[in-house]
């Protein structure tokens, strides 16, 4: 997970990025049938179709909402260099050149936090999905022809699903507390809705005057 940024005008157009582990992101992910009329295993597949063309070609294969696409004018075949944020990830190597093998209406976990630029307008926010198998790769060429050595890609971020049974909440909980990694912080999305839903201030009223709960 990163951030990156298209052009330099009034207002450039940053994307959330989503380097997924193609192999069991479809397992875990929620993707809403309102992101896309295509499943989440169908886009998987499509990264991975693109992955030998893009890997003889130094282009990262990336999926992009349809936003985003109509601001940078991308389409099916597009290349796009994003400057990348070197901090996230100690990346030695910033520009992410890629190409576009997808278009969907919304890239989840994306676009959730727009930041107000120096200028003080909204940043255009969207979403970039690719393989991290195929962009680690490409990372390590770009090392490789620069002269910088060797290196990867940091993984810093997990998602985790589990079972919705009160003990296998409980264990993967407890797991998760008890390993030593470049996690950083953990999001609990049961305990998040869980919260939201014990909040007076997310509690309203229907139009009978009854009290409902706001669940995402």
């Amino acid at each position: 997970t990163n951030t990156g940024t298209v052009g330099s005008g009034t207002v450039p157009l940053t994307f959330d990025i989503r380097a997924v582990d193609t192999s069991t992101y479809a397992n875990t992910a929620i993707w809403p049938t309102q992101a896309s009329s295509q499943s989440i295993n169908s886009l998987m597949n499509t990264l991975n179709s693109a992955s030998s063309y893009g890997l003889s070609h130094g282009l990262v294969p990336i999926i992009v909402d349809a936003t985003s696409a109509r601001i940078a004018s991308l389409h099916i075949g597009s290349t796009i260099t994003v400057s990348q944020d070197a901090n996230a990830g100690s990346l030695l190597v910033t520009d992410l050149h890629c190409y576009v093998v997808g278009i969907v209406n919304n890239i989840p976990t994306t676009n959730v936090d727009p930041q107000l630029s120096n200028n003080g307008y909204y940043n255009q926010v969207g979403g970039l999905l690719m393989s991290y198998q195929t962009y680690n790769i490409i990372y390590q060429q770009q090392l490789a022809q620069l002269g910088q050595g060797k290196g990867s890609v940091t993984i810093n971020y997990v998602w985790v699903h589990s079972k919705s049974d009160p003990t296998s909440v409980s264990h993967v909980r407890s797991s998760l507390a008890a390993i030593t990694s470049s996690l950083y912080t953990v999001q609990d999305r049961r305990a998040i809705l869980d919260s939201l839903n014990a909040d007076p201030l997310i509690l309203t009223l229907d139009t009978h005057g009854v009290p409902h709960r706001w669940i995402t």
